[in-house]
């Protein structure tokens, strides 16, 4: 799931992924992992909210009767 470690380190000072502009290389609970072709790193897309970032998305847990929730930071 990660590209690059030294890349995610890199990621958190520099502005936002661009769109997706082909298709995924992976898709992981929802979130797509594309690969930016002006700087060659990857990046994480969501497309049901349309949020991009520079680090892999968190996994959600399931609750008992089907919801899902986010870990807490």
């Amino acid at each position: 799931v990660y590209c690059n470690l030294e890349e995610l380190r890199r990621a958190g000072s520099q502005a936002e992924p661009p769109p997706p502009a082909g298709p995924p290389l992976q898709v992981v609970g929802g979130w797509e992992r594309h690969q930016d072709p002006l700087s060659g790193r990857c990046f994480f897309y969501h497309p049901p909210t349309g949020t991009t970032s520079w680090k892999p998305p968190r996994r959600q847990r399931q609750l008992p009767g089907g919801t899902e929730t986010t870990p807490r930071a």
